[in-house]
């Protein structure tokens, strides 16, 4: 049977498991909390290591003790079942002196008898209690346990889930390691070809430089000359309308509008390009400011022998251009020859058809109206049976399709169209036959007088004789001069 002593370190050893179990319960919970604020603040790859580190090293500790625990409450175990069955004992023995009592003469010796006993139940009824407390405890230690388990499981669980964590965030920060390392030698590459010096930077400043004053004084040089040409346009411009005027030369309406319109787009050109010029100065006066005077000098004495030879170019292309344009103006002329003749050829058919008509309307009202109860039956015209009045007409040529440029139309004066008026009477009618026939032998006679006019050798390519007759200039629109100056620029 156990002593007081032994009592006393027993329940000493149930309050300090007690305190112990407490401590590690708010521990557990510290960890939780710490393991919640962890999951969800991101923490970097270092300071997720060493929490592992520790985690793992609290773990380690929390098993110990459990398994510490776990002895203990195995030896409370055994020291309860070893206790009931000491009180089982005390119990038998006690009923053995109950029934095998005798009594002793002595009152002494009954006391004694009597208070052991009492005092032996007292101490078997603490024994029972104290049996039950330590059964209640190890009941409530293997719940503990049974906690500390899931809570030891929860947290393999969250270690696990960190370390596959830390594994992806390993593998991120090797990938963006290598697209480092890639973008700094693609970087390096580039410094190293590109150059980080003054001096080349300099050298490109420079030659920048004299790009710009290249560039700009051609482009002044090209103005001069449109400049330049576009005057000398407007001034032949001027003297062709002079001289159309002084002759007295019948120009429609239309041509004397275009000629205006002309001259006031060419002065309108002329003006922009004064500005143009005007502007292109200035930037070349703001150029010359960010150069020194020595370094000028010596820039623009290297660039007027490549100015003299684009200006030789420039006149060669001109020339060039000429001659193509007095191609274009014999060739214009030819066109305008043909569809004079085309036009007289279609008058004359229109004169043709116009007889005719008059014939039918003349022979219509000769004609008396018949009896038509009278009349004979119809009988079919044949070859032989045609009447006198017709006459077949002769197959007049299809109109040919007049594809001709409006600056050989309208520049070039046209023959006006003889006015064609229609009288009643056939009398009057007779006499306009007579007229237009007078017209048509005087036309023919100057036909046949006049000298003909040089056309132009499509198959040989060549120009025409000079004749000594007057011909009418030909202005060039608007189409033509943009693209020879296109070519004259390339």
């Amino acid at each position: 049977m156990p002593d007081d002593e032994e009592k006393l370190q027993l329940r000493a050893d149930v309050e300090r498991f007690k305190r112990a179990i407490r401590q590690k319960d708010e521990m557990i919970e510290e960890m939780e909390n710490e393991l919640n604020s962890y999951g969800k603040q991101p923490v970097s790859n270092g300071k997720a290591e060493a929490r592992e580190k520790e985690l793992a090293g609290q773990m380690r500790d929390l098993q110990f003790e459990m398994d510490g625990k776990d002895a203990t409450i195995h030896e409370q175990t055994e020291l309860i079942s070893s206790l009931k069955v000491e009180i089982d004992k005390l119990e038998k023995t006690n009923r053995e002196l109950i029934n095998r009592s005798v009594c002793v003469d002595s009152d002494e010796s009954n006391l004694f008898d009597e208070s052991q006993i009492l005092r032996i139940s007292e101490e078997c009824e603490k024994l029972k209690e104290l049996a039950s407390a330590l059964g209640e405890e190890n009941l409530e230690l293997k719940k503990d346990a049974v906690t500390l388990r899931e809570n030891y499981e929860s947290a393999v669980e969250h270690v696990k889930s960190l370390e596959s964590h830390s594994r992806t965030k390993e593998e991120e920060i090797t990938r963006l390691e290598g697209e480092l390392f890639d973008l700094r030698n693609s970087s390096t590459g580039k410094f190293a070809t590109a150059g980080n010096s003054i001096f080349a930077e300099a050298m490109d400043a420079e030659r920048k430089l004299e790009e710009d004053l290249k560039t700009l004084y051609r482009e002044k040089q090209s103005l001069m000359s449109m400049v330049k040409r576009l005057t000398m346009e407007k001034e032949e411009a001027e003297e062709r309308a002079r001289s159309h005027m002084n002759r007295g030369l019948v120009v429609r309406n239309a041509i004397n509008h275009i000629d205006v319109q002309e001259l006031n787009r060419l002065n309108k050109r002329v003006r922009q390009l004064e500005t143009e010029k005007s502007h292109f100065w200035e930037k070349i006066f703001i150029k010359m400011r960010s150069i020194s005077k020595k370094e000028l000098g010596a820039l623009i004495v290297g660039h007027f022998g490549a100015f003299k030879c684009s200006i030789e170019n420039m006149s060669e292309g001109y020339d060039e251009l000429m001659k193509k344009n007095e191609h274009h103006v014999t060739t214009i002329r030819g066109l305008q020859q043909e569809v004079d003749t085309h036009q007289v050829k279609i008058e004359q058919l229109k004169f043709d058809v116009e007889c005719l008509e008059r014939k039918l309307r003349s022979s219509a009202a000769n004609s008396e109206p018949e009896n038509p109860q009278l009349r004979a039956p119809l009988q079919p015209i044949t070859n032989a049976t045609r009447p006198s009045f017709f006459v077949k007409p002769k197959k007049a040529d299809p109109e040919p399709s007049l594809e001709i440029s409006m600056s050989s139309m309208m520049m070039t004066p046209q023959k006006p169209s003889a006015q064609i008026t229609f009288r009643s009477t056939v009398k009057k009618e007779d006499d306009e036959l007579s007229e237009w026939a007078e017209r048509r032998m005087k036309a023919k006679a100057e036909k046949k007088s006049a000298t003909p006019a040089a056309k132009y050798n499509f198959v040989k390519l060549t120009a025409p004789a000079p004749s000594n007759k007057f011909k009418p200039a030909v202005l060039q629109m608007p189409s033509i001069q943009s693209e020879n100056t296109e070519e004259h620029e390339q």
